[in-house]
């Protein structure tokens, strides 16, 4: 237990309908249902669907900002989460049928794919540009490195002084 004791998964429920609530207000407000299903199996999905979406737009907004312990922190919240819609809708008989009947619901899955998908296209970007930086630091390193310039008897190599060297250092 963390949080003074309280239950973590409570903490994120509370966490999930605070963000449910903030995206009734947004641009996203169309998709989010105005009210929960009256099958409590369906209500249980939504909230749940609810949460998955809250703890993924939490994780797009740390890969935003670059927040990286954040986004570290999310990913186990972002499984959980996960695994409990999964196991709701594998619980489910005649989802589909229950789906056709429900639009609001529909509609909360069809936020969450969109959600889904900007998160994926945000971590991909946030992986590409890590990638990039860590490439670009090590060519620093390799450019400012004395590896090749000493022997192993510890004499100096010679050295390339051509037209190159200048033009690297002042790209630094």
């Amino acid at each position: 237990m963390s949080g003074g004791g309280q239950d973590p998964r409570e903490l994120i429920a509370r966490f999930g309908q605070k963000m449910v609530d903030r995206l009734r207000d947004s641009r996203l407000a169309a998709a989010v249902p105005d009210s929960p299903p009256a099958d409590p199996e369906l209500a249980v999905l939504d909230r749940e669907i609810g949460e998955l979406i809250a703890v993924l737009e939490a994780e797009t907004r740390a890969a935003e900002t670059g927040r990286l312990a954040t986004l570290a922190e999310s990913g186990p919240r972002k499984a959980e989460a996960l695994a409990r819609v999964e196991e709701r809708l594998a619980g489910l008989p005649g989802l589909q049928d229950q789906l056709a009947q429900h639009e609001p619901l529909r509609a909360r899955l069809d936020q969450l794919r969109a959600t889904a998908a900007r998160n994926a296209a945000m971590l991909s970007a946030a992986a590409e540009s890590a990638r990039l930086i860590s490439d670009e630091i090590q060519r620093i390193r390799d450019r400012h490195s004395t590896a090749g310039l000493y022997g192993r008897d510890g004499q100096t190599r010679e050295r390339d002084e051509g037209p190159g060297k200048d033009r690297i250092d002042r790209a630094l």
